[in-house]
């Protein structure tokens, strides 16, 4: 199997992760040593913080899931295009947010993730994740 392909496989495991128990995404798919960019809202690089914006996240919106679109994979870089979708719990309204991820692995794992979500498609993931570290007293993010 290629290095692509082992990724490709990566991607697939992290986004039924993501769909079915999201902790078990963050502790099973990002090496110890890894960063997560959400562009324009800050970094993660540390599991426990990952972890507890995970678990707002889910409490605001316990139905998200994530759908791939479309990747592009290239030596240890995957790029995922996709769609997640929930009702917000505050408005009960449905949630539709596109996204795109640059995904980077090392032994199957991943160690860089810029994530981007569309700000224009209703209640933004950005808000989301800013809530949810407001939430948590942790606005200081990188």
């Amino acid at each position: 199997m290629t290095e692509e392909e082992m990724n490709l496989v990566a991607v697939d495991r992290w986004i039924g992760l993501f769909n079915s128990d999201s902790h078990r995404m963050i502790d099973e798919c990002y090496a110890d040593d890894f960063r997560v960019r959400y562009i324009g809202v800050g970094e993660i690089t540390d599991k426990e913080l990952y972890h507890a914006v995970e678990h707002q996240s889910q409490a605001a919106m316990p139905d998200i899931t994530a759908r791939v679109v479309r990747v592009v994979a290239a030596g240890d870089t995957v790029v995922v295009e996709g769609v997640m979708s929930g009702t917000d719990q505050e408005s009960n309204e449905q949630v539709r947010v596109e996204f795109c991820s640059w995904l980077t692995f090392e032994n199957g794992l991943i160690t860089l993730e810029h994530s981007y979500f569309d700000a224009q498609s209703g209640p933004g993931m950005s808000d989301l994740i800013t809530a949810a570290l407001e939430l948590l007293g942790r606005s200081d993010i990188n």
